[in-house]
Order: C-alpha cells, then structure tokens, then sequence
C-alpha cells in the first residue's frame, strides 16, 4: 500500500502533518477529513512514486500507451471535458474503461499527480517522457487559455492526420515487401536443399549436371563457404552507417546529397513541409508564437538541414525578420511553403495559410506513395521472377539431363 506525506489543520487551528499508508490519495483525504481536519496537502512520498513506477515498467510489457491510443483518450477526454465533465473524473472515466491494465494505471498514475498538485501537460511529461513535445505544448497552452477541450481534439486530430500518412505508406510497401520475403525463401530452400540433393542422385548416374544447374550449385556452395563473412560484413557496414548517422557532420552531408536526389529528395521535400505545415499550424492557430512554435517543430523534421534552417528562420524572426524571408530558397522545402506564407503574414493570416499548405502536401505525399507503389510492384516482380525463374530452370535443366541418361 502507497505512503502519503499529508498537512492538515484542526478546527481550532492546530497543525498537524505526518506519513500514512492508504489505497489512494481519495481515500486518505475522506479519512483524514473524518476526523475533523481541514486537508491543507497530500503527496505520495518519492520512494512509493519510485516503487510504483518501477512495478509499472517490471509487470507492464507496454506501461506507456501506443500512438493509437494516445490518440483515442486525448479524442475522448475533449469530448468528456467539452460535456461539462471535470478533469479529475474524465481522466478517471478512461483509466476505468482502458483496454488494458497497464494503461488503465498510466491513466491513473496522470490522475494521481495532477491530484497531487501537477499539470495535465507536467503529468504527460512525467508519466510518458518520450510523448511528442508538440502534444504537452498543446496541451500546457490549453491549460493556460481554458480551452483544453479545444486543443486536446487538435492533438487527437494531429496524431490521426499522422497514423494515416503513416498507414497509407505501409500499405503500399506491404504487398511488395510479403511477395520478395515469400520468393527468397523458396529460393534459398531450392538452392541450399534441393539442387545439392539433386547433384549427388545425378552423380550416382555418372552424368553432369547442366552448365546453369552448376552455376547455381556454384553459387550455393561459394555462400556456404563464404556465407558468415559476407553476413558478418553487411552487419559491420550497417553499423558504420547507423554510427555515421549519428555524427552531425556526417548527416549534414548525407542530407544535402539526399536533398539532391530525383526521387528521394523530392519526398523529404514534400514530407518535411507537411510536417512543418501542419505542426506550425496547430501551434500557432492553439496560441503559441511563431517563435516558440519554430523551437517546437524544428525536431519533428526528418534531416538535419531542414531542422538547421528552421533554427536559421527562427534567429531571424527573433531579430525583426519575415518568416517567409527565412524560408526562401533552399532545397530543404518546397517554394510553395515560402510563397503562402509571405501571403499568410501580409494578410495576417499565418495559421490559415498553414493549415492549406500542410492540407496540400500531405495529399501530395499520399500521391507519391501511391505512384510510388504502382512501379515498385511490378519492379518487385519482375526481379523476384527472375530470381526464382532462373532457380526453377536450372532444377528442371537437371532433371531433363536426368531423363536423357536413363534413354
């Protein structure tokens, strides 16, 4: 059972402050107010925080909920708060009617420490350290401006907008990726198990096998050999590359030649001012700055120059300069993003502006994905029946050999 540190005064005034045990800190204050106090504090003490975070993450294999279900709580607390419910209750409603108990106590762990004094944005933080920083800023300008409602649907709208870019992508990649994964498998089973196989019953007739049946065994066997060295060293270079990845200089050049790239940058491009659109957007139009905005969506991009010219972008705001100036040029963004929102700031309209690039974009990305799939299938299927064409001829090539012995 948790301890709690309470203060508490009688009616006569005498203070009274101590350490106890209770299932709650509900629970503590009803019995505390039976005797006739008048409860000036409660908190759990930091080992029972500690002890009970801790069982969280021992007893939990998912203690933190999913984007998803972020998603799905912050849409239903908007709708319970915006029907005149208060915080404490809606928070309790949907750790009551969670899913799954790890997620009914993260919910109810939020609860707690607002109970104890917290913010609903501090309490996100503290309960889930790695939610997006564009989720708790929300939520914080909400709390200040008491429109929480308002802004928890924005967030729940944010994270949607997201899965489903995010879904739409998998989807095109799904079938693609099933059809190579399902192809090499029976490859690699024709070529490490049944071509051997097939040598040694065909040796037994004292024939050789065709030229393109021993160029394939030739190839097994070399991977047989060979094969440790070339897996120990695709795995030495993908460390190298993910180590490479993390040192700034080397991503800063990997991410301009990326930028340059027919296909590849155009996609960083699009994708990049959509998430800029978008975030910008649900900040600004929530009440942030656009300065405090930058700092929050400058993370969220995907390489490194465009984060380098949101922080150039917002020095320049910071100094009495346009944030369209600081957007023109470069190949970090698409000039449309420049464009409106030169409009956007003449006519005072930012977020508006915003709100139609990042609408854009995203359906521009969704295009690419789907021109994207329409060749990359096909591509799929051509090198994967070639791949296993080339298998199957050279089987049935033994077997015909086998044929023409035995007349």
């Amino acid at each position: 059972m948790p301890t709690f540190e309470f203060t508490a005064r009688s009616a006569n005034g005498a203070p009274h402050r101590g350490l106890q045990e209770a299932g709650s800190t509900a629970e503590l204050i009803a019995e505390l107010r039976s005797r006739g106090w008048i409860v000036l504090g409660v908190q759990m003490t930091r080992d029972t925080v500690s002890k009970v975070d801790g069982l969280r993450r021992t007893f939990s294999l998912r203690p933190n909920p999913s984007r998803f279900e972020l998603e799905i709580a912050l849409q239903q607390l908007s709708t319970m708060l915006r029907s005149g419910l208060p915080l404490l209750t809606a928070l309790g409603a949907i750790a009551e009617h969670a899913p799954r108990r790890p997620l009914a106590y993260f919910w109810r762990g939020v609860r707690e420490r607002i109970e104890q004094g917290a913010t609903l944005a501090d309490a996100l933080t503290a309960q889930y350290p790695r939610i997006a920083p564009v989720i708790t800023h929300l939520v914080r300008v909400g709390e200040a401006t008491g429109t929480l409602d308002i802004v928890l649907e924005r967030a729940a709208e944010h994270l949607e907008g997201s899965r489903q870019l995010r879904t739409t992508l998998l989807s095109a990649l799904a079938y693609p990726s099933f059809v190579l994964v399902a192809a090499l498998v029976v490859a690699g089973f024709m070529v490490f198990s049944v071509i051997p196989k097939l040598q040694k019953f065909i040796a037994g007739y004292g024939r050789r096998l065709p030229a393109i049946s021993q160029a394939l065994l030739d190839v097994s066997g070399w991977l047989q050999v060979h094969g440790t060295a070339v897996a120990v060293a695709l795995l030495v270079f993908v460390l190298l590359c993910v180590i490479g990845f993390r040192l700034r200089r080397v991503r800063d050049r990997t991410d301009r030649v990326a930028l340059r790239l027919p296909i590849l940058g155009q996609v960083l491009r699009v994708a990049d001012t959509a998430a800029v659109a978008s975030s910008m957007n649900l900040l600004v139009r929530s009440g942030l700055t656009v300065v405090d905005a930058l700092k929050i969506v400058q993370p969220l991009v995907v390489s490194h120059a465009a984060q380098a010219r949101l922080g150039r972008a917002r020095a320049a705001v910071i100094q009495g300069g346009s944030l369209a100036g600081a957007l023109t040029g470069g190949r970090e963004f698409t000039p449309m993003l420049a464009s409106l929102v030169t409009i956007g700031e003449l006519a005072g309209n930012l977020d508006g502006v915003l709100a139609e690039v990042a609408r854009f974009h995203k359906l521009q990305l969704a295009a690419i994905v789907r021109r994207f799939s329409t060749w990359f299938e096909p591509l799929v299927v051509l090198v994967v029946g070639g791949v296993v064409g080339f298998v199957y001829i050279a089987f049935f090539a033994a077997l015909f050999s086998i044929a023409g012995g035995a007349r």
